[in-house]
């Protein structure tokens, strides 16, 4: 009944999964009293179960978990390429927060399931240093590297930096698509 009401994808909407479950407990339960046959009863909790199950799997997996571990791999493979050597600076530009709503058919409610995890502006920074840590072992040279950053290409492009020869440019939209 609540997803006649409105029209929502639950897979990160928090409050319209809650109140579906509730409803069709209720539905379910009050049809339940009518009905005398024991093993029927039985055979709906369990086929109940194994639905929330189901869809509890496929909205962790295929609408959280996947893309944000597609963005990590695409991400870091884009700095394997582009960063033989360890940059001066690094131009990181974020990806748009419906970038995955294209990609993966995802939808986003404002919190940060559905959404890249590098869109929010305490990312990009420890990401980077994490990455050079990891590539040269050695957190004195992760800390000295300067990343700048971007919430868009058109913000990057208004500032005017031009990439030298031991900067990166990292715009995770392109990588992305």
């Amino acid at each position: 009944l609540p997803s006649m009401i409105s029209k929502e994808n639950f897979a990160s909407y928090r409050t319209l999964l809650p109140l579906q479950l509730a409803v069709f407990w209720l539905i379910i339960d009050q049809a339940g009293y009518f009905v005398r046959n024991i093993p029927f009863k039985n055979y709906w909790g369990l086929a109940f179960v194994f639905l929330l199950f189901i869809t509890g799997f496929y909205n962790y997996n295929f609408q959280f978990v996947n893309p944000l571990r597609k963005e990590y791999q695409k991400i870091s493979l884009y700095m394997d390429q582009h960063m033989q050597s360890v940059p001066d600076t690094v131009y990181f530009i974020r990806p748009d927060k419906r970038i995955f709503t294209s990609l993966y058919s995802t939808r986003s409610t404002g919190d940060e399931f559905g959404s890249p995890s590098s869109t929010r502006d305490w990312v990009p920074e420890p990401l980077v240093r994490q990455y050079i840590f990891e590539k040269t072992n050695s957190r004195e040279i992760a800390g000295k590297v300067k990343v700048v950053q971007f919430a868009s290409m058109d913000e990057f492009n208004k500032q005017g930096f031009a990439a030298t020869t031991n900067s990166v440019v990292i715009s995770v939209d392109e990588i992305l698509q």
